[in-house]
């Protein structure tokens, strides 16, 4: 089976058994966090999701090893829009004077997502390349 089968397999499991969340181990080193969005943009296939950093994820294994419960506790907040929503980019042309047959192009995302802190991902990259182009 594919990495993704199994995926789908554990995402099917779970909904059948009636689990309200699935945890996974974002198997990274340093405290990295790498999660992505349900591939299947059903909510009805899969269970919400939460990423843990791998020391933490660990320490939960080596808990329930030695024969302790644990209890994990979740509030999740989500919205689906079926409809789509609209994003935003800017886009901006500065003409130049000397070397107006050259382009020079700077860009950044204007979004953010779960895994990330915002400022880093991209509010950081937009607000430097805002400045790049003032001057």
């Amino acid at each position: 089976m594919t990495a993704r089968q199994i995926d789908e397999a554990v995402d099917a499991f779970l909904v059948a058994n009636g689990a309200r969340l699935r945890v996974n181990d974002a198997a990274r080193e340093h405290g990295q966090i790498i999660a992505f969005n349900n591939r299947t943009y059903d909510l009805a296939k899969a269970v919400p999701t939460v990423v843990m950093r791998n020391e933490d994820y660990g320490r939960i294994s080596r808990i329930l090893g030695d024969g302790t419960p644990v209890t994990l506790e979740f509030t999740i907040v989500n919205k689906v829009y079926p409809e789509g929503r609209t994003a935003y980019n800017v886009v901006s042309e500065i003409l130049g004077t000397d070397k107006k047959d050259e382009i020079v192009m700077l860009g950044g995302h204007l979004d953010s997502w779960h895994s990330a802190t915002g400022a880093t991902d991209n509010a950081i990259g937009c607000a430097t390349m805002m400045e790049a182009a003032r001057f």
